[in-house]
């Protein structure tokens, strides 16, 4: 059941990007998308011949080789992906340098308040268009502890305590 409930909501979401990316406007042929916190298998699962389709290059960006997952084919797709080094805080590229910037779920986990201040303005700087997805605290089910409904509600100790008997149940 989780996995049906789960697949509802990522086909409702990648509808929505689909959405965004036909809308976007871009410089030159190819649509240069910046995934801060990016993974090759959410592109896989999202759809590669898409992609191609409509002349996407994506720059997946973390903060250190051991973050990136380069799926099936060790990343690289013929092209369509590069991967960069940095921070989604403080991104190392020009003003409006990506047709679009992308971020799903992280901008929950990059620190504190100013942290996700900064965050947000440099998505906002580096792409005239954005798309960052976060998971709605008020939603019963966090996606990193969905065998425990209200997980995230649960006093910090009581979540410690648990996670440090069971781990994250992935």
């Amino acid at each position: 059941m989780r996995q049906g409930l789960s697949d509802r909501f990522r086909s409702r979401r990648d509808a929505t990007l689909r959405q965004v990316l036909a809308q976007c406007p871009r410089e030159g042929d190819a649509l240069r998308i910046l995934d801060v916190g990016g993974r090759v298998a959410y592109w896989e699962r999202f759809g590669l011949d898409y992609l191609r389709s409509i002349g996407a290059k994506i720059t997946l960006l973390n903060m250190s080789e051991v973050e990136f997952d380069l799926g099936r084919d060790g990343g690289t797709h013929d092209g369509l992906f590069e991967t960069a080094i940095g921070n989604g805080c403080a991104l190392d590229y020009a003003d409006g340098h990506f047709d679009l910037c992308h971020s799903n779920s992280v901008i929950e986990h990059v620190g504190l308040w100013r942290d996700m201040q900064a965050f947000a303005r440099e998505t906002r700087r580096v792409a005239r268009i954005y798309y960052v997805q976060t998971p709605n605290y008020w939603f019963p089910v966090d996606p990193h502890f969905w065998r425990l409904p209200m997980f995230h509600w649960l006093p910090r100790p009581v979540r410690a305590g648990l996670v440090r008997a069971h781990g994250t149940w992935k």
